[in-house]
């Protein structure tokens, strides 16, 4: 699926992501807003 932003802004927003998942100490995160799901991937 295509991305509707470019492949330097998706890595920025996968890499904050991770950051917070780190400094919270998660393994995992669950997305059920869509807006949510759109943020991150924006693939659909």
């Amino acid at each position: 699926m295509a991305l509707h932003f470019e492949t330097a802004e998706f890595e920025a927003r996968k890499a904050r992501a991770l950051e917070e998942m780190a400094r919270r100490n998660l393994d995992a995160m669950l997305l059920f807003a869509p807006e949510s799901q759109y943020w991150l991937n924006a693939s659909f």
